[in-house]
């Protein structure tokens, strides 16, 4: 398997949302609404990283599932 070039980027998506609630539980009132927006990023970008996880493996399943050309004769 090859090593991700974006190793601490993996991180940042979990780490907003724990951002987000820690922000959302110690804040009162209309404040809470200030932890939202990085709450959101964080969901965003893991579900955009289990978007291109799920083309990926697609891409190759697909790859894989082709005849193999050079070896016919």
């Amino acid at each position: 398997m090859k090593a991700s070039k974006n190793f601490w980027i993996t991180f940042a998506g979990p780490f907003l949302v724990l951002i987000g609630l820690v922000g959302f539980v110690q804040r009162n009132g209309n404040d809470r609404i200030q932890a939202f927006p990085v709450f959101i990023i964080g969901f965003g970008l893991i579900y955009s990283a289990l978007l291109e996880r799920k083309q990926r493996r697609n891409k190759i399943l697909s790859e894989l599932k082709k005849p193999n050309e050079t070896n016919k004769d």
